[in-house]
């Protein structure tokens, strides 16, 4: 990839790295497979990108960081878009076995699996519930990974288990995020239910 862009950008279109997203995604690839030229041009300017007010400027500026993969990926993690992803899976890649089943990183993969790409034939609603499955059984039980159950669920077209997982999370927490998941939860169930409500009525009409 690396050094197609190289013969493209020298043939073509030497401003070919002008884009801030394909300029981003470049400079990793090239440090990954060690094309030094492309490394150099990219960081010319990815610098500067990392000023910008933007989500793709606050990726790159996590990117630049002198951080570990795994401090990086939790950073990504909070951020949006498919140049987030993007990163996070690059930097997945680096991480060790024993760093990959670490609950964070298993619940951020979770998150990755159910959000980004929705539509995707791509197994990624497979992928969440064999993900959600190696999660420990504490963080599992928490408010927030239900929801992202019963989402799972319903996105794997068993809108009646996804109701009975929504159902039966707790509005009652100590933790007040727990507890905002936990409404999030109940009013998601709500909204399958006259879903399906509104379904048998027209098939009754």
């Amino acid at each position: 990839f690396c050094r197609s862009l190289i013969l493209i950008a020298r043939a073509q279109d030497p401003e070919l790295l002008k884009d801030p997203a394909l300029r981003l995604r470049a400079y990793l690839l090239a440090i990954k497979a060690e094309v030094e030229e492309i490394e150099q041009v990219a960081l010319g300017t990815l610098a500067k990108d990392a000023e910008a007010d933007t989500n793709l400027g606050r990726v790159i500026k996590v990117t630049l960081s002198e951080k570990q993969p795994l401090e990086k990926i939790k950073l990504l993690g909070a951020l949006e878009g498919k140049d987030a992803g993007f990163c996070i899976k690059y930097y997945l890649a680096q991480l060790t076995d024993e760093q990959k089943k670490s609950p964070e990183i298993l619940a951020l993969q979770l998150k990755q699996s159910l959000f980004v790409g929705i539509g995707k034939k791509d197994k990624s609603i497979e992928r969440a519930l064999e993900i959600f499955a190696s999660l420990p059984s504490k963080t599992s039980k928490l408010a927030k990974y239900q929801t992202f159950l019963g989402f799972a669920q319903h996105l794997d077209e068993k809108d009646d288990e996804a109701i009975k997982t929504l159902k039966k999370v707790s509005t009652r927490s100590s933790d007040k995020e727990m507890a905002k998941w936990g409404k999030t939860a109940h009013s998601y169930a709500d909204g399958l239910q006259n879903s399906k409500s509104r379904q048998k009525l027209l098939l009754q009409a």
